[in-house]
């Protein structure tokens, strides 16, 4: 209600990056089991579980770039100043 829009910013921000980082631990647990299981079937154990938790967690640290290095949605101020050299002639 009384809250600038500078605040609930942050916030958004915050929540954004706790969903990426969330992100990197589901994609991690799913690439294990996956390998886990597929390890499982092909009696290769450990190597597919290790493959699957490496390829999750990488999976997970490109959402994460991802969050960081998208530009602001369009509801946000952040990053929206133009300068004079970015203005067309």
């Amino acid at each position: 209600m009384g809250r600038s829009k500078h605040e609930r910013s942050g916030w958004t921000e915050t929540a954004n990056l706790s969903t990426a980082g969330l992100t990197i631990v589901i994609a991690s647990v799913i690439g294990y089991f996956g390998g886990h299981w597929l390890d499982e079937r092909l009696h290769t154990a450990p190597w597919l579980a290790v493959v699957g938790l490496l390829l999750g967690s990488g999976g997970g640290l490109l959402q994460l770039f991802k969050a960081v290095d998208s530009p602001p949605r369009s509801g946000s101020r952040r990053g929206t100043r133009r300068r004079d050299h970015d203005r067309p002639d």
